[in-house]
């Protein structure tokens, strides 16, 4: 069975995300390459001018791990970036737009405590969980209050020779 390859010729089935992905990692590699695959070496004057950031800032955010720098492995005060890595850093937060937040999370009530610590969200969940008891236990409390009340007028109407259960639910 020898078959002629040519350019009509089905290779692989894909669906239309897959499709995408596809695309968008063949630009990502085609843009990384072009750059040589080396990011650019920056210096604090540099990340300061990029991200708006005063100095001080930058070395507090250093100071704090919150932004990717690097140190020369000599050791020394010296710090410096790479301007991928702080690009990523500044785009590393999306906030949803309104539109998105509402498609997201449409119905789903614990959908705005998305942005809350898990000590937060556990807290969020145990006071849920107490209203429901609560609201749990006051209908038990409700359906206890009707039994009693439908056992006293059965225990009335046993005494007074009356056994027809109609008179039961009427009230009297």
């Amino acid at each position: 069975m020898n078959k002629k390859i040519h350019d009509d010729m089905l290779l692989v089935h894909l669906t239309i995300s897959q499709m995408k992905e596809v695309i968008e990692g063949v630009f990502q590699q085609s843009s990384s390459q072009g750059s040589n695959n080396q990011s650019e070496i920056i210096d604090i004057e540099e990340v300061s001018k990029l991200t708006g950031y005063k100095k001080a800032t930058i070395y507090k955010l250093i100071h704090e791990r919150k932004i990717p720098f690097h140190k020369p492995a000599h050791g020394g005060r010296k710090v410096f970036f790479k301007s991928d890595e702080i690009d990523k850093w500044l785009q590393s937060n999306r906030i949803e737009t309104n539109e998105e937040f509402s498609l997201n999370h449409r119905g789903n009530k614990e959908g705005r405590h998305h942005n809350k610590s898990p000590s937060q969200q556990k807290l969020q969940s145990y006071k849920s969980l107490r209203n429901l008891f609560g609201a749990f236990c006051g209908i038990i409390y409700d359906y206890k209050s009707q039994i009693q009340e439908l056992e006293s007028k059965l225990a009335k109407y046993e005494t007074d020779g009356q056994t027809t259960t109609e008179n039961l639910f009427t009230n009297n």
